[in-house]
């Protein structure tokens, strides 16, 4: 049997998602809206912090915006 998890809303209790364990999954609110998906193996996802971190890594110089 296959593990599975819930993602709970805490403001009403709702069960929003549920997925198997064991896999990578996107999950997005865009407007109000939730969304889920898996990953797919040739896809990687970048924070704007750990991409600064990975460019810096490899010898870039990274320079934020302006406030």
């Amino acid at each position: 049997m296959t593990a599975i998890y819930n993602l709970v809303r805490c403001s009403d209790g709702k069960t929003v998602f549920s997925f198997p364990a064991g896999g990578r999954y996107l999950v997005d609110t865009s407007n109000g809206l939730q969304s889920m998906r898996p990953l797919m193996d040739n896809e990687i996802l970048f924070t704007v912090e750990s991409a600064a971190r990975f460019l810096k890594k490899i010898g870039y110089q990274v320079i934020p915006p302006a406030s």
